[in-house]
């Protein structure tokens, strides 16, 4: 009788044990990765906002206010961006600072989770403008699409 009670009281304490000892458990890594992943990633998401909110609309008197910087970093290298801006009604160097900030961590945050993008580049805007008292940029981004690309590929090979 001694056996089936010491085996009885096994058989119970085991489970209880288990769901004790599973009480301390922390979360899944990967579900820490994914929260982490989304707070970075927000994170990026605020500071752009406080950039754009620094630079409001980039307002101008003549050409010569108008500037542009490069912004972010993209995971194959280079600028995923530009910001045009207006030294009438910027902080430059508070403009810079939160614009190296964005830089450091975005190309942290695409390192740290393996970020992939199309390794296109961004192309500066050739010239810019004081049009209706806004800075612009006078000639649109230059892309490479693959529109442009099958096109191209008829003109020459026709």
């Amino acid at each position: 009788m001694n056996k089936q009670i010491v085996f009885f009281i096994l058989l119970i304490s085991i489970p209880i044990i288990g769901l004790f000892s599973g009480c301390d458990k922390k979360f899944d890594e990967s579900v820490l990765d994914y929260r982490q992943q989304s707070d970075d990633f927000d994170t990026l998401v605020l500071m752009e906002q406080e950039i754009d909110y620094l630079i409001d609309t980039p307002t101008c008197a003549q050409a010569s206010d108008c500037r542009i910087s490069q912004f972010g970093s993209k995971p194959c290298g280079g600028p995923s961006g530009y910001k045009i801006y207006s030294i009438t009604n910027v902080d430059m160097t508070l403009l810079q600072t939160k614009i190296d900030d964005y830089y450091d961590f975005n190309y942290y945050v695409n390192h740290l989770y393996g970020i992939l993008s199309d390794c296109m580049v961004v192309n500066v805007p050739e010239e810019l403008d004081c049009v209706e008292e806004e800075c612009v940029a006078v000639t649109p981004y230059t892309t490479i699409t693959w529109d442009t690309l099958t096109q191209l590929k008829y003109e020459i090979f026709d």
